[in-house]
């Protein structure tokens, strides 16, 4: 019985939403259809068509990892990037800095005494 190799060699490139569209849910997606049919396909698999199964599947686990990689790597590029803009922002503007988080500390406060008002009644 043949394996969908479709959904295995149809993502070889561009892995995170960034690159090529697609996203990693639709890899995960992929990665597990690749599974299901992986399991429904063993029980009359022998020999070589096993090993052939066993290997697709590593390269599917590989490229799953390699996606999950790619998506922390650019997740952690955009924090420093955020976490550097937002410094240079404080060094050249301390005063606006300061206002704008005692303006949204403020307006935290009164949400949170609202809040603490209404359950207490």
């Amino acid at each position: 019985m043949p394996i969908n190799t479709e959904a295995s060699n149809s993502n070889k490139s561009g892995r995170t939403s960034g690159q090529g569209g697609t996203t990693l849910t639709e890899e995960f997606q992929k990665f597990i259809t690749d599974i299901e049919d992986l399991l429904k396909s063993t029980t009359s698999l022998s020999g070589p068509e096993f090993e052939q199964a066993k290997r697709k599947l590593t390269e599917r686990v590989a490229s799953a990892k390699a996606s999950v990689e790619d998506l922390s790597e650019n997740f952690a590029a955009k924090a420093r990037h955020s976490a550097e803009v937002t410094d240079r922002y404080v060094h050249e503007k301390p005063w606006q800095s300061l206002a704008a988080s005692s303006t949204l500390s403020f307006l935290l406060g009164v949400l949170v005494a609202r809040g603490c008002n209404s359950s207490a009644k």
